[in-house]
């Protein structure tokens, strides 16, 4: 279920019970400072006084900007059609010494990422959704979070034109999410035709803005 965070008709965020103090079992990251610090930022950069001068009546639900913070990989808060979406995150590692070969880490890992032959245990990266469930399932520390931070999806939008939103490479630290954030308003604000949904923005913007975010990961 989702909960607003602080209400805001300028910044729409939203978060799963997971990355909420109500809290689930799946949740891998809760960060409750996470979303007091995206108003401040977002009130900073003077958003919802921009938006307000460009809107003619109330803020519709569309006009703004929409953030999904969720607290795993299940994605409950739909962080694949917001303007920004957070996805927490660990990429494991493995520690050959410590691995007893228990096959639990395999047996936990819905995305079939890991393979374990005589030669060790190998991650597909390009299967893993670094979701930490592997790390969960290890009782004997043999898989380590080698990164953690969040997953940034960023653009993602419904209305007449949907589209998922696409994602960063790499992990974010809070930080850097919090960086994204500003850049993204900093775009919306920069634009002096009439006010465009953010995935339009950033069509608009080109490739200089992708590489700006992409600079910001790990």
């Amino acid at each position: 279920m989702n909960s607003p965070v602080l209400p805001n008709p300028s910044l729409r965020l939203e978060q799963c019970r997971g990355a909420s103090p109500q809290g689930c079992r799946h949740a891998l990251r809760r960060d409750d400072t996470l979303a007091d610090a995206m108003h401040r930022t977002a009130d900073a950069l003077g958003w919802s006084g921009y938006l307000t001068d460009r809107v003619t009546g109330p803020i519709a639900r569309h006009q703004a900007f929409a953030v999904s913070v969720c607290g795993c990989a299940n994605g409950c808060s739909r962080p694949h059609i917001a303007s920004l979406g957070l996805v927490p995150a660990r990429s494991p590692a493995w520690n050959a010494a410590r691995c007893d070969r228990c096959l639990a880490c395999l047996a936990a890992c819905r995305e079939h990422a890991l393979v374990m032959d005589k030669a060790g245990l190998t991650i597909d990266r390009d299967r893993c959704l670094r979701c930490g469930d592997c790390l969960k399932a290890c009782k004997v520390g043999a898989l380590e979070s080698e990164i953690q931070g969040y997953r940034v999806l960023v653009g993602g939008r419904l209305g007449r034109r949907p589209r998922l939103a696409r994602e960063l490479p790499g992990l974010y630290s809070p930080q850097a999410a919090l960086e994204v954030l500003r850049l993204s308003l900093e775009l919306m604000m920069s634009r002096t035709d009439q006010l465009a949904r953010f995935a339009e923005a950033i069509d608009a913007a080109g490739p200089d803005f992708w590489v700006a975010l992409e600079a910001l990961g790990q």
